[in-house]
């Protein structure tokens, strides 16, 4: 967060000045960190719901510790004005009214470098039997103690301890005079002169005096030179930011917490008794199963992993901001499960929930730097997700009256429209690649193995002539839409639409070394999908439409083509007209996808297919063997029925019968699949070529 640097901007800067040292390392820090993931798809509702929570948990989660930062800071700025004035009994109704004001505080102290005095006061927990050095009882109205260790030159050590009433009225005081505490061995005093220009915060641990998991939070007592004469502390109950985590809940069985850079929970949302607790010692097998391979990166990560129950479950890390004095990351956890059925719905928002905290003693630049920042923050996470071309919503900037400001989040609004423009276009992977590495768009090729899908819609022509021109450009469209989101999904690019027929790349502009194994599964659910919309369409009265599909993978020239007026994002060469023609086949053989000997050989261990015939192909002596892609073995959503199977082995014997010239067995195991799949056009057209080749024969 801005606020741990903006103290040492003076008031004598300009206000363009000040808000070009916010600007200029916000954004080179954005580019140093951001980072570039390919997305399969549009984000999931469900990624956005639990990354609007994290912003939100990680923003309450620091307002809460800047709240009582600020205050350790002004209590050790009054203590070093009036170190004597902790001394004394009239201090406590000062400290009784912080207490009363903080409930998440359970106790504030000052400890003094030269005499070792300390000053304390503490909220006692509800049901506390004994409390002090002689385990005395409590008395039952008693609800603050007031400690005062005096350890003075001359004098006994005198430990005393006040026992306070809600008002502050004393019920019972007590006295030690034998005194072993000394504030300044103690870990807070100690981080406190570590790092004596920050206030410093300590790992979760359980409060000695209340018994409750919390951090200590320190800074350093200076006098009018500069000179060090004490610390004081104060302790931060997770109560707070546990309840807060409660309502943050990613699903119905989700669960949002907080955990340390050592896989160690420091918040979560009920059970305290997990506190500081790994892996092993949790009982919620999902958040054990997602802390058991958890290491800390300091970039945000999601993992999508089961269950031994078949369960899957969905985990996000997100670290807190790099000036951030801990190494915490915000941790959800949910069953997919919960989201299934909600993509219909609107996008959840999230309210930040901004809390006004008045922070004592600090005035001119540092309240005007925090005025600022909040927009920039604001658009500097819009910027981010623009980065990643998640251009969805509007620029989350609120009012604000400066007009640089307004200036910026306009001119982002408008990079982000035209992004969007740009993205209907061009490719988005190509479009991602721009953005995060800053080339600019140029043309020029290179040679690049690359896998190449053509479809094209059965009788179109027929289609066109039947229907109105914005009817058919609505079916169009939606069928083009089916293609392109199956293409996305497996990591493909869009090359072009030529009219009715759709082009698309793997393995470019992206490097995908099983870029040959996507495409296959793409042109599968491409099919899927175009038979559910014919179910949707048919309720309209719309006869169904049929679609082929080639693919082929072969090297070919990719890049930036065209003049200086027109580009575009494209590959030239005989492996695009290969998969063309092999589309064009589907008419010839009645099949729906048709793949090269090339892509059989790479992944034909992998999908079923079958043999469909010799094909000779430009550039090359001897034909190549064409296969129907038929199923995924591995996909459970397009995987192979009984009778695929069946029917690709029949076919299997049948063209190795035909392929080894035994043209008398290959025309029985032919006639022998006609027999038991009649409408199987490959067979068919085997067999017309048997009668072909037999009445040439007889003439």
């Amino acid at each position: 967060m801005a606020w741990f640097h903006f103290g040492k901007i003076r008031l004598h800067f300009s206000i363009s000045t000040a808000f070009l040292l916010l600007i200029v390392p916000s954004i080179l820090g954005i580019v140093w960190f951001a980072y570039v993931k390919n997305s399969s798809a549009v984000t999931e509702l469900a990624g956005r719901s639990m990354e609007q929570a994290t912003t939100s948990a990680i923003e309450h989660t620091i307002d809460h510790l800047e709240s009582v930062g600020s205050l350790v800071s002004t209590i050790a700025a009054f203590g070093a004005r009036e170190p004597e004035s902790f001394q004394q009994p009239e201090m406590k109704e000062l400290l009784l009214r912080v207490l009363r004001a903080y409930p998440q505080i359970d106790s504030l102290y000052v400890g003094f470098k030269e005499t070792g005095n300390f000053t304390e006061a503490v909220r006692l927990p509800p049901g506390r039997r004994t409390y002090g050095p002689d385990n005395t009882p409590v008395p039952p109205d008693a609800i603050y103690v007031v400690r005062y260790l005096d350890r003075a030159r001359g004098r006994i050590p005198s430990d005393r301890y006040s026992y306070l009433s809600e008002n502050g009225t004393l019920i019972f005081d007590e006295t030690s005079r034998n005194v072993a505490y000394d504030p300044r061995a103690r870990p807070f005093y100690q981080d406190a002169l570590a790092r004596p220009d920050a206030v410093t915060l300590s790992d979760v641990y359980t409060f000695a005096s209340t018994g409750k998991p919390g951090i200590t939070l320190s800074t350093v007592l200076r006098n009018r030179t500069g000179g060090i004469i004490g610390a004081a502390g104060a302790d931060f109950t997770i109560e707070t930011i546990s309840g807060f985590l409660r309502s943050l809940a990613p699903s119905v069985h989700g669960v949002t917490l907080i955990v340390d850079g050592q896989g160690r929970i420091v918040a979560h949302p009920i059970r305290k008794d997990l506190i500081g607790a790994t892996a092993g010692r949790i009982g919620d097998p999902a958040v054990a199963a997602a802390l058991r391979g958890y290491t800390y990166t300091g970039a945000a990560a999601r993992i999508v992993y089961r269950l031994k129950d078949g369960a899957e479950y969905t985990a996000s890390f997100t670290p807190f901001p790099p000036s951030f004095d801990k190494r915490w990351e915000l941790m959800m956890v949910a069953p997919t499960d919960d989201f299934v059925g909600s993509l219909k719905r609107t996008t959840r928002e999230i309210l930040l929930i901004g809390l006004g905290v008045l922070v004592i003693g600090i005035v001119g630049i540092r309240v005007l730097s925090k005025a600022l920042t909040r927009p920039i923050e604001r658009l500097i996470q819009d910027v981010e997700r623009i980065r990643r071309l998640d251009l969805e919503g509007d620029i989350s900037i609120s009012r604000v009256a400066v007009k640089e400001i307004v200036q910026l989040a306009e001119a982002v609004r408008t990079m982000k429209a035209a992004l969007q423009s740009f993205a209907l276009f061009v490719p988005r992977t190509l479009v991602r690649d721009l953005l995060s590495t800053g080339r600019k768009l140029e043309r020029g090729g290179e040679n690049r193995k690359v896998t190449v899908l053509f479809t094209d819609l059965v009788n179109f022509s027929t289609l066109a002539e039947t229907v109105s021109a914005a009817d058919l450009a609505l079916r169009t469209s939606d069928y083009l839409e089916d293609v392109s989101q199956e293409v996305i999904r497996y990591h493909g690019t869009i090359d072009k639409y030529i009219g009715d027929a759709v082009m698309a790349l793997w393995n470019a502009p992206v490097f995908d070394e099983d870029h040959i194994a996507y495409a296959c599964h793409a042109a599968l659910h491409a099919q899927k999908r175009l038979e559910r919309s014919n179910r949707r369409w048919a309720e309209q009265g719309w006869p169904p439409i049929a679609m082929r599909i080639g693919v082929h993978t072969n090297d070919v020239v990719v890049g930036i083509i065209g003049s200086t007026e027109h580009m575009s994002y494209t590959a030239l060469g005989d492996g695009v007209n290969i998969s063309s023609r092999l589309e064009g086949l589907n008419k010839i053989y009645g099949t729906h996808i048709c793949v090269s000997q090339t892509i059989y050989k790479a992944v034909g261990d992998r999908f079923l297919m079958r043999p469909l015939d010799y094909v000779s192909v430009k550039g090359r002596k001897e034909p190549i063997v064409v296969y129907e892609l038929m199923a995924a073995l591995s996909d459970p959503d397009a995987g192979p029925t009984p009778e695929q199977q069946e029917k690709a082995i029949l076919t299997e014997e049948a063209f190795s019968a035909w392929r080894d010239n035994d043209l008398s067995r290959a025309r029985e195991l032919y006639c022998r699949l006609l027999d038991r799949f009649p409408d199987d056009t490959p067979a068919r057209y085997q067999m017309h070529r048997f009668d072909e080749q037999l009445q040439s024969v007889t003439r």
